[in-house]
């Protein structure tokens, strides 16, 4: 009986994350699938424990001892409890899928619609200040931008254009670093073309960063 109510506690909680839309900030959505794969897989598993319930079905067992078998109702019902009690702030996936920045969404942006489209309307502007406190989060940014700050000029590389795109939008980058170079920034996407997609992302990471510096 309680492995039927566990497998029917997975069902309910996969259709609720489902109707209610928070299934996204559990998973990466390109992955929802095998969400409703298992949910499927819980409900026959579900039916079956509850067939073997009623019918009073002998199964073999190696869980023979009463902690053995609280332990694994215990372990297999975390992720219900999790599900239903853990913050979802902290378990957003698009967060994890954007490597820690935060890009916030555009004014006047119907989140429903951008649900049921499959798309996103957001601001490029990455945003880590919400994994810091305000003071902390401060002295971070000056820490990276005096880094900067004390080259003759800024090169922009794969490993460090997310960094400069943000101090460029929170800290006015003065004009003792006034050049700044583009080096092997590759930028990927399956639906533009990959050199036109390059040179409007590589123009629009530069004239952020001049903008801030006063050009």
């Amino acid at each position: 009986m309680i492995r039927f109510l566990v497998l029917a506690g997975y069902f309910e909680l996969t259709i609720y994350l489902h109707l209610s839309g928070k299934l996204n900030q559990y998973i990466n959505m390109h992955y929802s699938y095998l969400a409703y794969i298992s949910m499927v897989l819980s409900f026959i598993l579900a039916i079956v424990q509850l067939y073997i319930w009623m019918k009073q079905v002998k199964t073999h067992s190696h869980l023979n001892s009463r902690l053995a078998k609280v332990t694994s109702i215990a372990l297999l019902a975390i992720p219900i409890v999790v599900g239903l009690t853990f913050p979802t702030v902290s378990l957003d996936s698009q967060t994890v899928s954007a490597k820690g920045y935060h890009f916030p969404l555009s004014e006047g942006t119907d989140q429903a619609i951008q649900t049921s489209e499959g798309t996103t309307s957001q601001y490029l502007k990455p945003d880590t200040s919400s994994y810091f406190s305000k003071a902390a989060y401060e002295k971070e940014m000056r820490t990276a931008a005096d880094k900067y700050l004390s080259q003759d000029s800024i090169q922009i590389t794969n490993e460090n254009y997310m960094e400069v795109m943000e101090l460029s939008t929170t800290i006015q980058m003065n004009s003792r670093a006034r050049q700044s170079s583009l080096q092997a920034l590759s930028i990927t996407t399956p639906v533009m073309p990959i050199a036109n997609f390059c040179s409007a992302s590589a123009l629009s990471i530069v004239s952020r960063i001049l903008v801030s510096m006063d050009y």
